[in-house]
């Protein structure tokens, strides 16, 4: 034992001692991330997180550097110090990172409802109206709050009533509050009922241009009363000169019927049940019945005969001049119109062309349209407006709004509509296509027998100068006209050209229109012709108008 002893000391003590290992170096090898998980109920709604870093012994490692990460930043956000920022409803796992170990916790954003806006604050409405109100549920940072349902009552059901919509309805005079609740927030609007009897108001005018002394009803002088309170309205009118025999009303629209020449002041009154009123001024001009009216121009294009019955009809229209915006004032307008064959032998009539100034129902449309009628259809589709009951066709005609311009070719074509064809109908569609943009535009279709073009010609060309003349109220000289317009037109048929093109003006001659008018027509309409290509020069001419087809072209009449 103690020889044992002895040399244990001398192997310690001797020059070859070797001295005890260093302990390891700490490594981080847990990392946990407190609190565990968060929810947020607003979003900007922020949470801290740390994070404790442990090594291989169990201890904290003071000073270690942790990297934050989320899984999702569209929904939960995570700075370098650990703090998360909601960003939308959602979760994500925000992970903490130290070398190569990590800790996690888990984020909801879910917001919660704490305040509810109603729009409007305050509100009129009369009794026997409604009013609707809207609502915006929002959490705590003041951001809307999705998919909230809100629970609507009313102060007083006897005031004013509320549905589970928001539409408020005004019963009685008085004030109420309305609420909306979502959860334990809620928001209000202070709504005041009013009495119902209110004045009528004039939505909108049109003045009176011409009133007929033979008692002819125009349209031209009409206005477009409302009453809040939904009350029958009574029209009257009055004049500072004896000009009106009496005043038709359909609906909105007046019609005056003149007795004398001159032009009057007229005032139309719109009177409700109880007696409230509203008035609106016109100037209204009565003229005589005139001698004179312009001129018209058509282009008759004749076609092999193998081409019939046509089934399809294309034209190029080019549009030089457009008619004067004077002419628009005297209540004469204007356009350029293929006119397929019309007879009363039951063939197809039609037309389709361009206008400068719409009319739809006796209204301006004040903008430039395209023109679609064929003979008594009964039915039609378009994106446009339809008149289901034209006088002049006894058809479905239709009014495009497109905004053609001058120098710009548009080709037409006529053919079989988009709803087909059956043994009783066929269905007749137009599209316009703008050769500069090579856009195309379907107008509409409109549905008639089963009939196709039979015989030739197809004529081109349409005078409203004329026609206004002819049925309206209201005659003119030629001299009281100034130079119309002009057009070039290409026709081709199932894809052929004319073999022939035969020009003819109506100038010079007498006609006795509808309306009972005895018109000389102006003798200086001028069409110049060149192959298939035909210049058209609608209207009154004071002197021959440019020749845009060239040198080559000729005269085809000249009065």
């Amino acid at each position: 034992m103690a020889g044992g002893a002895i040399a244990v000391l001398v192997l310690s003590c001797g020059d070859g001692a070797v001295e005890p290992a260093p302990p390891p170096a700490p490594v981080a090898t847990t990392v946990t991330v407190s609190p565990a998980s968060a929810t947020l109920t607003a979003l900007e709604e922020t949470a801290r997180f740390t994070a404790g870093v442990r090594d291989q012994n169990g201890q904290v490692t003071a000073g270690a550097t942790v990297a934050w990460t989320t899984s999702d930043a569209s929904v939960a956000a995570v700075d370098a110090s650990g703090l998360v920022t909601a960003a939308a409803n959602g979760s994500a796992t925000i992970t903490a990172t130290a070398g190569s170990v990590s800790g996690t916790a888990a984020v909801t954003v879910a917001q919660a409802v704490s305040a509810v806006a109603v729009t409007p604050a305050a509100a009129t409405v009369a009794a026997g109206d409604t009013v609707r109100l809207s609502t915006e549920a929002q959490d705590a940072n003041g951001h809307s709050v999705a998919g909230a349902a809100f629970a609507w009552s009313s102060s007083d059901d006897l005031v004013a009533t509320v549905d589970g919509s928001g539409l408020v309805r005004g019963v009685a005079e008085g004030g109420a509050t309305i609420t909306a609740a979502a959860g334990d927030a809620r928001g209000t609007s202070d709504v005041t009922v009013e009495s119902p009897n209110r004045a009528p108001v004039v939505a909108s005018a049109i003045g009176g241009r011409a009133v007929d002394v033979n008692g002819t009803l125009v349209v031209d002088a009409s206005a477009h009363f409302s009453d809040p309170d939904g009350d029958a309205l009574q029209y009257e009118a009055s004049s500072s000169a004896p000009l009106l025999a009496s005043i038709a009303v359909s609906g909105a629209e007046l019609r005056l019927t003149g007795v004398s020449v001159g032009t009057a002041d007229v005032t139309v009154t719109a009177r409700d049940r109880e007696g409230l009123a509203a008035s609106q001024l016109f100037t209204v001009t009565v003229t005589p019945i005139g001698e004179w009216g312009p001129a018209n121009t058509f282009g008759f294009y004749t076609f092999p005969d193998s081409l019939y019955p046509m089934a399809r009809i294309e034209w190029t229209m080019l549009p030089i001049q457009a008619p004067a915006e004077s002419l628009h004032e005297k209540g004469l307008l204007h356009y350029w119109a293929m006119q397929f064959l019309h007879d009363d032998q039951g063939r197809l009539a039609g037309y389709a062309g361009l206008q400068s100034q719409g009319l739809f129902k006796s209204e301006p449309l004040n903008r430039r349209v395209v023109n679609f009628a064929i003979w008594d259809s009964d039915a039609s589709n378009t994106d446009g407006m339809v008149d289901a009951e034209n006088d002049e066709c006894r058809c479905h005609q239709i009014m495009f709004p497109y905004e053609w311009e001058e120098g710009t070719p548009y080709r037409f074509v006529a053919d079989t509509g988009p709803s087909g064809e059956t043994d009783e109908y066929r269905w007749w569609g137009l599209w316009v296509t703008n050769l500069v943009t090579d856009s195309t535009t379907f107008v509409g279709e409109t549905r008639s027998w089963r009939r196709r073009i039979e015989d030739p010609p197809v004529s081109w060309g349409e005078d409203l100068h004329w026609w206004q003349t002819a049925v309206g109220n209201a005659s003119y000289r030629c001299e009281d006209f100034e130079s119309s317009s002009l057009a070039v037109l290409d026709v081709l048929a199932d894809g052929i050209s004319p073999i022939s093109v035969d020009a003819l003006t109506s100038g010079g001659t007498e006609v006795t229109g509808p309306n009972g008018h005895r018109t000389t027509l102006c003798d200086s309409a001028v069409v110049y012709s060149l192959g298939t290509d035909v210049q058209h020069n609608l209207g009154y001419w004071s002197t021959p108008p440019e020749n845009v087809l060239g040198k080559k072209s000729t005269p085809a009449f000249w009065r």
